[in-house]
């Protein structure tokens, strides 16, 4: 037959419909619901005419079996008869073919090629084959495709090839009339004239290939032969191929957290609980769920974990009233990224389990975690669409151990695309708003962990810090935090961000309300023998006392408010004066800590270059590759592009050697900026070297602080209050002040100390720096912000660091806390946190544990 020919009958009847080639399209166009094919006589059918015109006219998919019959077309009773089936059955199957013809006339059956059926049914997913009745198994579909194919032994093979030309949007059918393997045709309504036959070998026959291409010329068609190593073996290596487009995988994620949101939201809804018998106290009418919810919310840690203890209320209920309130936050603070679906089904069997028994030290308390942990069948994407659909295998020790005292976590929380970043916001979960203000961030990396909790959502929750990510949260949302030294609380099964960086410990701690409620979670994990178990890298040193110290004698307190590289908000240089101010009034002895002082050779701008250096020690390779291919978030797409750019050696060459140089002589001038972009590893050896230096300057920090005598050291916070969304990105250099006790693998805690006074920012001298000048748009109207100072040791000296904080935390004015109001109070628009939140005084002295 000439091919012209061949091609023309194809389609007597071609569709105007553009031609589509994703099957995520295709799941939606039908109705995301799996059609029905039938395998009968060495023949795969689909008799449902609307769903096979959709994968002929928009996939190109099938050929049509038309008589041209006007008239209803019978069914054979076959397709409707189960194997071994007796005569009853097959008298019903026989009525039920008859009434198929009468009710739906069947005009065109679509016939689908071994490879087409392989294709929709294993690798797609949107195709059931029946045989008689029974749904035939991939493997069973696989076995029976590959034995009636053309030829069985190559049928992996030109599979592997006949998938690759589909999923880059070709339509295929079967050019063995002419010689070849497929024909395969142009993109289009108009597709049924082929542009090229494939030949799929190894060897080359030139008597073969003359042929073939003499036929195809004279058709005016392309000739292409094709040679591959993938053999497709069995219909394991499909389900192995296949892989969902980032689209897809960004839309079923949409539908599972949508569903998990919905499902938490129905659990905890009052209305819905007055049948429950796992709630406890009196349950009349929704009102007086919400109001035994509301005093479970009111009431702090210690106070919480005595009802627990005492079964005055059940883990059930405590968790019912925390998902109750957090789902609500969430909808305002966009914090959450997904929920913890068997966080219910944990606390029922943990209720049944402990009732009238012992029960371990945090039975029931609801916590959250930061959602780059490693936990058992989710993703730890940290806003990568390409990370989508990679769960995790097994739970990292730090929840595991949580879980195993009781705990119970219920959710997973937002963090910046990437990780590397203070501006918790990516292109998966959207940004996440401060509590306190929802135009500013809540900081990062572990900002969804700080906004939850700063808003009543959780009891405590988990993070991780690398430059700042456990303390910049903390300080921006006005709660506590310790950093401890990377191996007093190790934990590795996470989503780093940022694998094999240089010289920075990374740590993992908790947020709380006080320091009471710190010290007592890090008591009951570092150091313990069974977490050490887990995790090995893990210290076995238990958390030693924090009471006086030997003789009575107080601690000696450092101090700075200038670390010589940035400049800090007038507000966080007062945080420090004044608590400074008042240790003295207390009568601790106070001395000055200069930076400038530890070394000749480390001054500011040189630890600053090493700090810099050692977070990205391939120079941001590794960090553009995981960006490759992503959308880029809004808040994050100038740091992410800046990265990007810096891997072509002409732009960097350009911006080291000519951009940068000569901005210093413009209203771009920043010594800060200069520094960041200067700070480039050529090759290996300068890695090694400034590891070197890093190691050499802790040593010289070490040595200068014992020769001050001092016990522990009270610096800013960070160089600005909570800021708008836009300003984290303009102002990375800014992490220098929490990057550098990483640096160092000291403990580094916050402890919010008051608010921001009224116009205390307004005044803020810049010096015609381009940083500086930023910096002064971001404090502005930040009245009424936490504020808080850091408090950091030697490593290792964790107990010392809380002993500090303890002290702080008695001394400051303190900030207030954050309240949901009642819903009765609440005006449900877009509008800001006062909304939303009341501002309520901190009760002084947080009873213990």
């Amino acid at each position: 037959m000439d091919l012209l020919v061949f091609d023309a009958k194809r389609n007597k009847n071609p569709s105007e419909t553009p031609v589509c080639f994703h099957k995520e399209d295709l799941h939606e166009m039908l109705g995301n619901q799996k059609i029905v094919a039938y395998f009968n006589g060495g023949l795969v059918q689909i008799f449902d005419e609307q769903a096979s015109r959709i994968l002929f006219e928009n996939a190109g998919i099938g050929q049509w079996l038309d008589d041209d019959r006007n008239e209803s077309r019978e069914v054979s009773s076959t397709c409707f008869c189960q194997e071994d089936g007796d005569e009853a059955s097959h008298k019903m199957a026989e009525k039920a073919a008859e009434n198929w013809s009468e009710q739906s006339p069947v005009y065109n059956i679509l016939v689908l090629s071994s490879m087409e059926t392989v294709l929709l049914s294993i690798d797609w997913q949107i195709l059931n084959v029946k045989n008689m009745q029974k749904v035939l198994t991939d493997n069973e579909i696989w076995l029976k495709m590959k034995d009636y194919d053309d030829k069985p032994e190559d049928f992996g093979k030109c599979f592997a090839v006949f998938r690759f030309l589909k999923l880059n949007g070709w339509i295929v059918s079967s050019g063995l009339t002419f010689g070849c393997h497929f024909l395969i045709y142009c993109h289009g309504a108009q597709f049924y004239h082929s542009s090229a036959g494939v030949l799929i070998t190894n060897e080359i026959d030139p008597q073969r290939l003359l042929t073939l291409t003499r036929i195809l010329s004279h058709n005016k068609k392309a000739l292409i032969v094709a040679n591959t190593s993938e053999d497709v073996q069995s219909f394991e290596d499909v389900r192995k191929c296949r892989k969902p487009s980032r689209k897809r995988r960004i839309h079923n994620f949409r539908i599972r957290q949508t569903d998990g949101f919905l499902d938490f939201e129905n659990r905890t809804l009052p209305v819905n609980l007055l049948h429950n018998e796992r709630i406890n106290g009196p349950k009349e009418n929704a009102e007086e769920i919400e109001k035994s919810f509301q005093t479970v919310l009111a009431m702090d840690f210690p106070t919480l974990r005595g009802a627990l203890q005492s079964e005055k209320y059940n883990a059930y209920t405590v968790l019912s009233a925390y998902v109750w309130r957090a789902i609500k936050i969430n909808q305002k603070l966009n914090c959450i990224t997904e929920v913890l679906k068997g966080a219910f089904i944990d606390v029922a069997k943990m209720d049944d389990e402990y009732r009238g028994h012992s029960k371990p030290v945090l039975f029931g308390i609801p916590f959250s975690v930061k959602s780059n942990f490693h936990m058992d069948g989710y993703e730890a994407t940290v806003g990568l669409a390409s990370l989508l659909e990679t769960q995790e295998k097994s739970t990292c020790s730090l929840v595991q151990f949580l879980k195993e005292q009781g705990a119970i976590p219920f959710c997973l929380t937002n963090v910046p695309q990437g990780l590397l970043s203070y501006i918790t916001s990516n292109p998966l979960y959207g940004t996440t708003k401060n509590p306190w203000d929802f135009s500013r961030t809540p900081g990062g990396s572990s900002g969804g962990e700080a906004a939850l909790l700063a808003a009543g959502g959780a009891v405590f929750g988990i993070g991780n810090d690398l430059v700042g990510s456990l303390r910049i949260p903390a300080a921006f949302c006005g709660i506590v935090t310790l950093k401890p030294t990377q191996d007093r609380l190790h934990e590795s099964a996470m989503n780093p961000g940022l694998p094999g960086r240089g010289r920075l410990g990374l740590s993992s701690g908790f947020f709380t309300r006080n320091v009471a409620d710190q010290e007592f979670l890090l008591r009951q994990i570092v150091g313990n023998p069974k977490y050490h178990q887990m995790c090995p890298y893990s210290s076995l040193s238990p958390l030693l006392s924090t009471g006086e110290l030997p003789g009575g004698r107080k601690p000696v307190i450092g101090w700075f408010v200038d670390d010589g590289f940035g400049k800090v908000a007038p507000s966080n240089k007062r945080a420090v004066e004044e608590t400074i101010e008042s240790l003295k009034l207390k009568g601790y002895e106070i001395k000055e800590f200069k930076m400038c002082d530890i070394d000749e050779d480390f001054q500011p701008y040189v630890v600053a270059d090493m700090l810099f250096r050692n977070v990205m020690p391939d120079n941001g390779a590794y960090m553009s590759q995981m960006y490759a291919g992503e959308p880029y978030d809004r808040f994050m797409s100038h740091f992410i592009r800046l990265v990007r750019y810096k891997q072509v050696f002409v732009i960097r060459w350009l911006a080291q050697h000519v951009v940068l140089p000569l901005a210093q002589f413009t209203s771009l001038k920043s010594k800060q900026v200069l520094c960041l972009g200067n700070a480039y590893n050529a090759n290996p050896g300068c890695v090694r070297q400034n590891q070197e230096k890093t190691d050499a300057f802790k040593f010289k920090w070490i040595k200068y602080w014992k020769s001050l005598g001092i016990d522990a050291l009270i610096c800013p916070s960070f160089i600005t209050p909570a800021q708008p969304f836009e300003y984290p990105v303009q102002l990375s250099t800014g992490v220098f002040i929490t990057g550098l006790f990483n640096m160092l693998d000291c403990p580094a805690a916050i402890v919010p100390v008051s608010p921001v006074r009224e116009k205390e920012n307004d005044k803020f001298e810049t010096k015609g720096d381009f940083v500086l000048k930023l910096q002064a748009k971001a404090i502005k109207e930040t009245t009424g912000m936490p504020n808080a100072v850091q408090i950091v040791t030697l490593p290792n000296q964790e107990e010392m660091c809380l002993k500090v904080m303890k002290i702080v935390e008695e001394i400051s004015e303190g900030v207030q806390a954050l309240k949901w109001k009642s819903e009765n109070q609440t005006i449900w628009t877009n509008g800001d946190s006062f909304e939303c939140f009341e501002r309520v005084e901190k009760s002084k002295g947080a009873q213990k544990c």
